[in-house]
C-alpha cells in the first residue's frame, strides 16, 4: 500500500513538472517573411505576399541556423532543432512552430520582416524594477543573411564586398516592420547571454558589415558588434 502511494506521488509530481514547463500558446519569438509589396508586414490578407511566419515557443541553448528555403518548404507543425545546423553536437532544444508555410514560394523576394520578440518572463534585476521591459534587450537575438547556412555572400553589384548581416534583439510586443536590402536565404536564432537580457542598449535591424561594424542602425545602440557576438556567429 505503501509503494502504491509512494508511486503515485512521484508520478504526480513528475505530471506538474511537467505542466509548468509545457509551453503551447506562449511564443518568446515571432518573424514573418514577406515580399516587401505586402501590406502591414504580412500581417494582414492570409497568403499576401506569399508571407511566412516562425514561431519560437521554447528558446535554445546554442546558436541555430535555418535555411529559408528548406525550413518553410515543411508543413505548419512544431519542430525542435536537435542536431539541426547547430555549432555543437550538443542538442539545441529550441522548439519552433511554421505557419503560412502553404503559402511559401521560392521565387519570392523574402526581404520584408516583421519582428517580435515577448518581454515574458521577464528577466528581474533585485536593484531595477523595471528591468527588461519593452525596447530592452530581450532573451533572443535574431540575424539575416543573404546566403545559405548563415553566411554572408557577394551583393548583385559583384564588387567583391560581401552583404551585411542584420540583426534584432529588442523586446517589442506591438511587433516592428523593415526591410533589408537582399532576398534573405538564411537566419539565425541566438540566446543572449543572462546578464545581457535586460539591458537598455537594444537595436532593430542592425546592420553590420565584415568587420563587425554597426553602419546603419535602428533602436536604442552600442556602436561595435560586441567581440562574442562576432565568434558565435562564424565559429
Amino acid at each position: 500500500m505503501a509503494s502504491a502511494l509512494l508511486l503515485s506521488s512521484l508520478l504526480l509530481l513528475s505530471s506538474t513538472s511537467a505542466q509548468s514547463t509545457s509551453n503551447d500558446t506562449y511564443t518568446y519569438l515571432d518573424v514573418t517573411f514577406s515580399d516587401p509589396g505586402a501590406r502591414d508586414c504580412g500581417q494582414g490578407t492570409t497568403g499576401e505576399g506569399n508571407a511566412v511566419t516562425l514561431s519560437v515557443t521554447s528558446p535554445g541553448a546554442l546558436f541555430t541556423c535555418f535555411n529559408v528555403n528548406e525550413t518553410f518548404s515543411q508543413p505548419n507543425i512544431t519542430y525542435n532543432t536537435r542536431g539541426y545546423s547547430c555549432l555543437s553536437d550538443e542538442p539545441c532544444g529550441l522548439n519552433y512552430t511554421i505557419t503560412g508555410a502553404e503559402h511559401f514560394n521560392a521565387a519570392v523576394n523574402y526581404s520584408q520582416i516583421w519582428y517580435r520578440q515577448n518581454s515574458f518572463p521577464v528577466v528581474q534585476d533585485d536593484d531595477d524594477d523595471d528591468a527588461n521591459p519593452e525596447d530592452r534587450v530581450g532573451r533572443l537575438r535574431f540575424q539575416t543573411y543573404n546566403g545559405l547556412d548563415c553566411l554572408q555572400v557577394g551583393g548583385e553589384d559583384d564588387d567583391g564586398e560581401v552583404e551585411a548581416w542584420y540583426a534584432w534583439n529588442c523586446n517589442n510586443a506591438n511587433g516592428t516592420c523593415g526591410t533589408v536590402p537582399y532576398d534573405v536565404k538564411s537566419f539565425a536564432i541566438v540566446p543572449v547571454e543572462e546578464d545581457d537580457q535586460g539591458d537598455d542598449d537594444c537595436y532593430v535591424a542592425a546592420e553590420y558589415a565584415n568587420a563587425g561594424a554597426r553602419s546603419r542602425v535602428g533602436g536604442s545602440l552600442v556602436a561595435l558588434l560586441v567581440a562574442f557576438v562576432i565568434a558565435a556567429t562564424f565559429l
